[in-house]
């Protein structure tokens, strides 16, 4: 990076200005409004006493408790890496175990559905038609797979033997909300420091002219997915596989996704090596469900 600076300052500045731009412009926004809600749930204690308020019910037949279906929740809906965030926190705090935030660091820790239908397939492959099954290829493997790792985690660990902090009562103050919108920009900053490198990174591929430009689009993809998915908008391949590259780096995540999931999880000691083995099966089941989905269109449509 370095080298790269001294010898092509003016790229490797452009590189660093757009990877501001995409963070200020597309996460900052989507992002930092979630991560201030996740961090009052947090400090509020809300988790533990809506685990104690609804008991009988949660842990009714070795069910999911009422704290992963939140983090599970959040991973999902609120957008990545939240749900990574979601998990450590409430391992942090004795509301999870570990081995329960492990798994849904692994399983439920997505791009939003915002970011994908709206950004993805509608402007970028310009296919909303698929907008539905894109969801159900991306959101229901991971969805499938955390919830029958934690009722077999949960079978191992009967509820009785799963030691937990006393949970305090519910309460929001002033406090509470402005530690939590503190730490929420302290996490989108930390973001940006992330996604800023790994764009330079991307830009610095440049140096290597004999790269093929279509293999430059996988290899940036698999490096920084946001930079990767607006390359596939422009390049030569045909919309099927535009589509199914698309599902991969989306399932996957990118190696600035694991390097940004690292930074989130660490206080809580997870695994960063659990996380991307878990991110490269789903990519590879996805790119399966996106193949066969697009035969099966083919076939039928």
């Amino acid at each position: 990076m370095i080298f790269y600076f001294l010898f092509h300052p003016g790229a490797a500045v452009s590189a660093a200005a757009n990877g501001l731009l995409i963070w200020y412009s597309r996460v900052l926004p989507a992002l930092l409004p979630f991560s201030i809600i996740s961090n009052w749930m947090i400090l509020s204690g809300l988790p533990g006493y809506l685990e104690n308020r609804m008991e009988t019910i949660a842990h009714k037949d070795r069910g999911i408790s009422v704290s992963e279906w939140i983090a599970i929740l959040c991973g999902f809906l609120f957008g990545f890496p939240m749900g990574s965030k979601m998990a450590a926190d409430l391992c942090e705090n004795g509301e999870i175990t570990p081995r329960q935030a492990q798994i849904i660091c692994c399983f439920a820790n997505h791009m939003s559905p915002a970011f994908v239908g709206g950004y993805v397939v509608t402007s970028v492959l310009r296919c909303p038609e698929k907008l539905w099954p894109t969801y159900a290829i991306i959101y229901v493997p991971s969805f499938v797979l955390c919830i029958l790792m934690l009722q077999y985690q949960r079978k191992k660990n009967p509820p009785g033997e799963i030691h937990k902090k006393p949970a305090s009562g519910f309460d929001i103050n002033m406090q509470i909300i402005d530690a939590g919108i503190q730490n929420g920009c302290e996490t989108l900053i930390k973001l940006c420091g992330y996604i800023v490198i790994f764009s330079i990174g991307v830009s610095a591929l440049d140096l290597f002219g004999h790269i093929p430009p279509r293999l430059k689009i996988v290899i940036t993809g698999f490096l920084e997915i946001t930079n990767g998915i607006a390359q596939i908008g422009n390049c030569h391949y045909g919309d099927d596989t535009k589509y199914i590259l698309a599902i991969m780096f989306l399932a996957f995540g990118g190696i600035s996704g694991l390097a940004q999931t690292g930074s989130m999880i660490k206080k809580a000691n997870l695994s960063i090596g659990k996380y991307a083995i878990a991110k490269l099966l789903l990519s590879v089941i996805s790119a399966i469900l996106a193949i066969a989905y697009l035969f099966t269109q083919r076939s039928f449509g």
